[in-house]
């Protein structure tokens, strides 16, 4: 079980940090445009060039101060920081089993946005219309990022499974299971939720009608107190200008 332990751990970094090298070396879109001799070219751009900003201003042969050449896109800049973020969590898992969790939770997230991105048109989550482009697509890779950012997900959440199996087991029953534990809390709000004393009708209507009440009456406060320091404003500019008048005429 140990070694099951530690080769999903080790397995479940190696998927999260899969998530950001894809970022940095796979080309997620493709850009068709026409270079500084009005010749057809296509451009690549990786996920972290979108992310963070990428001037394509030489390949291409445009001068910047010509036109405008740089892509960029907050939505692939968040993906990285996540998945940035789920990679520090997976590898803290292995002292810390709560990291395992915060990495399940931001794996989600981040699978959330790539699934989004990969289901959306090209020029939908770029910037694609600072360049003079004549036509942009997003490449397969948009879809193994979303494959990987899954993928981390099950895997950390495999890991988290099996350390706290370990846990339980070298705790001698002291402790539960992960899963035990989940429908523990749930029978424990269930117990809770029938507690729960509902107001009949008649409360319903009174309790409704003191808060419609303490409203209103607060509602009258606040009215008269804006009431009466609007009009000591006016009252004060309004000397201080027939003052300034007076000064300026003498």
């Amino acid at each position: 079980m140990k070694i099951l332990r530690d080769f999903l751990g080790v397995f479940a970094v190696l998927v999260a940090v899969g998530v950001i090298a894809s970022f940095c070396f796979l080309p997620v879109a493709s850009v068709n445009t026409h270079d500084a001799n009005d010749k057809e070219a296509t451009v690549t751009l990786s996920a972290l060039e979108l992310a963070f900003g990428s001037d394509v201003s030489d390949d291409l042969g445009y001068a910047q101060e010509d036109v405008i050449t740089t892509f960029k896109s907050g939505w692939y800049t968040i993906a990285f920081l996540i998945a940035a973020m789920t990679v520090v969590f997976v590898v803290l898992g292995f002292k810390f089993m709560g990291s395992y969790g915060a990495a399940v939770i931001t794996g989600l997230i981040n699978s959330i946005i790539l699934l989004v991105i990969a289901v959306s048109g090209p020029t939908a989550y770029a910037d694609f219309g600072r360049l003079h482009a004549h036509g942009a697509d997003l490449t397969w890779v948009r879809f193994l990022l979303l494959g990987l950012g899954i993928g981390s997900v099950v895997a950390t959440s495999a890991a988290a499974l099996i350390k706290d199996r370990v846990l339980v087991a070298e705790s001698n029953g002291t402790r539960k299971t992960i899963p035990q534990r989940v429908i523990q809390f749930f029978r424990e709000y269930k117990s809770e939720i029938k507690k729960i004393v509902w107001p009949g009708p008649k409360n319903v209507v009174k309790n409704t009608l003191v808060v419609l009440a303490v409203c209103a009456v607060v509602l009258l406060i606040v009215w008269l107190v804006d009431l009466g320091m609007g009009e000591l404003f006016n009252l004060v500019f309004e000397n201080a200008a027939e003052a300034t008048s007076s000064a300026v005429a003498g």
